[in-house]
């Protein structure tokens, strides 16, 4: 299913911008390098788009659901059963 591939996805690129602020962390809590800072700033757009297409596919999700047939139990007339 795509929205599983999606969020499998997101959470990679979420451990990557981890992985970036850990090691300045590790490294007695400096500040992140330019380049560090131009990694965590991409995976951010990166992670951003990833929660937009997420947020499509649950949107779709939701759609089919709602316009799904009604499933009909024989000798059921009724929300009561009545």
């Amino acid at each position: 299913m795509r929205i599983t591939a999606l969020k499998q996805s997101l959470a990679a690129v979420i451990a990557e911008m981890d992985g970036v602020l850990q090691a300045a962390a590790n490294d007695d809590n400096r500040e992140l390098t330019a380049e560090e800072q131009a990694t965590f700033d991409a995976k951010t757009k990166e992670a951003e788009q990833l929660q937009g297409q997420i947020k499509r596919e649950e949107s779709l999700l939701a759609l089919r659901a709602s316009a799904a047939a009604p499933v009909v139990v024989p000798g059921n007339t009724g929300a009561n059963g009545n």
